[in-house]
């Protein structure tokens, strides 16, 4: 990148934006300075390094450069702001009362808020770009200029400096290798904690750039793969705590990994670098009223059967007969089916009209926590729905099932797996890889209500049906 000489006059706009402290003027000129005497600005401004790159290509027109001189504080409005114009960076605002040194040193930030559509100011007018990934809000680093690498000079009006050693102003670096190219991420980890909001004595930030118990990063393109920068891991936990890493990408999906990550020393960060594989789906957007977790209550893989539970029961048993039902209080089944919920007919013991599986009754809520929770009737019959999904039976790892994979604009290449699971009866397991059988949260309304609602699957069927609520089913979990 060349050099570029900028003439800076009086006669432009008076600029002036908020900040935490006492508001004032910024002149775009040095008061003390006459219309005649001029100042030039000879500034050379590198690309920013592959690998610290916030979610850039190089520097697009109307990047701002904040530059405070001399020590003096962060927390103060920039001494000087540039603008990116054409091929040049244009000063746009200079500090009232400035005094330039004739030999000084200089911090710069770059505000990211021309990389995204959406960007938080915090201190100082820095802008940091965001991106919200299911209602969390990820954020992408702020770029540092060494300062004690960055000096100037002014001599006769003309003011000189080179910025070109850009780092990312966070502690942490977690490269994941082997991510589609074509989506945005953002990173969660279990770990991570917040900055001290202080700067350093040399003018290097440390403040607040994530915030939360947990932070979300925005993700970066570097050479070797999609980087994730942090503030500081929780200084309270050793380096064998089991970290848990959650990755959300733009096109809905979400995915998790456990270890007992290693950071190891590059570039002044610490750096951890994660295979792709490693992780685990947990849910997929296929553009439907909920979103679909990836796996079975139970599973460790998306092509488990999980655990099998009684229509309203949280915990999986070796025995499904109505004897053992949570919910069943006759003595024979055969000829006294009471129930003492979920019933909407006299003559099966208290009619409390619920059809729906109260929160503390769904397995799924119970096992997961947070918003999941089982379907309804109607979102099974939405998953169903062919102008929604296609519907293709295949075998993956040698089980049978479905793969839903969604037909609606923006979610095509998302998709779940609906394993054969079979079912209990009894103390009898039935059709272990020919059936698919799911609990919905439903109870057969109007109809009997020892039955609930359940998607059913086999070699030719794909569809909802009624099943005795004892029967242990499977579970797959939706939230909202």
């Amino acid at each position: 990148m060349k050099r570029i000489t900028i003439i800076f006059a009086a006669l432009l706009t008076v600029f002036s934006f908020s900040s935490c402290q006492k508001n004032e003027a910024l002149d775009p000129m040095n008061e003390v300075l006459s219309e005649q005497q001029q100042i030039k600005f000879n500034v050379f401004v590198s690309d920013p390094l592959v690998g610290t790159r916030a979610v850039k290509q190089g520097w697009v027109d109307g990047d701002h450069l904040d530059i405070w001189l001399d020590g003096n504080a962060l927390f103060s409005r920039p001494d000087l702001i540039l603008e990116k114009r054409g091929s040049s960076w244009i000063a746009i605002q200079v500090r009232e009362g400035i005094q330039f040194q004739k030999e000084g040193s200089l911090v710069a930030f770059y505000e990211g808020r021309n990389n995204l559509s959406d960007y938080d100011i915090f201190q100082n007018e820095l802008q940091l770009p965001k991106m919200v990934f299911n209602y969390e809000t990820a954020y992408g680093a702020a770029l540092s200029l060494q300062s004690y690498d960055t000096a100037y000079t002014f001599e006769e009006n003309v003011f000189s400096c080179s910025l070109e050693w850009w780092q990312f102003v966070t502690d942490l670096q977690v490269v994941i290798t082997d991510l589609p190219a074509d989506k945005d991420y953002a990173l969660k980890m279990s770990n991570t904690c917040l900055t001290n909001n202080k700067f350093t004595n040399a003018g290097r930030i440390i403040s607040l750039i994530y915030y939360g118990n947990q932070p979300l990063a925005l993700g970066v393109a570097n050479e070797d793969g999609v980087a994730f920068y942090f503030g500081k891991r929780n200084p309270n936990i050793s380096a064998d705590t089991e970290e848990t890493f959650t990755l959300l990408s733009s096109d809905g999906n979400c995915y998790t990994y456990s270890t007992k990550v290693r950071f190891t020393e590059s570039y002044r960060l610490q750096a951890a670098k994660i295979p792709f594989s490693k992780f685990t789906q947990e849910y997929a957007d296929l553009g439907l009223s909920v979103k679909w977790a990836s796996r079975n209550v139970g599973a460790n893989n998306f092509w488990e059967s999980g655990d099998y539970f009684a229509w309203g029961e949280i915990e999986p048993k070796s025995d499904y007969s109505w004897k053992t039902y949570k919910f069943f209080t006759g003595d024979n089944p055969d000829v006294d089916l009471t129930l003492s919920k979920y019933n909407t007919r006299p003559g099966y013991g208290p009619v409390d009209d619920i059809t729906v599986l109260e929160i503390e009754d769904d397995a799924a809520h119970a096992n997961w926590n947070g918003s999941w929770r089982m379907p309804t009737k109607a979102e099974f019959t939405e998953l169903l729905d062919t102008d929604n999904c296609s519907w293709v039976k295949t075998t993956i790892n040698g089980v049978n099932g479905y793969k839903v994979t969604s037909k609606k604009e923006g979610h095509t290449n998302n998709w779940i797996f609906l394993p054969f699971t079979g079912y209990w009866d009894c103390t009898f397991f039935e059709h272990g890889n020919n059936s698919g059988n799911y609990w919905s949260s439903s109870l057969v309304y109007p109809g009997m209500p020892s039955y609930a609602e359940a998607l059913i699957l086999d070699s030719s069927t794909t569809s909802t049906g009624s099943v005795h609520r004892n029967s242990g089913y499977s579970i797959r979990p939706v939230c909202d």
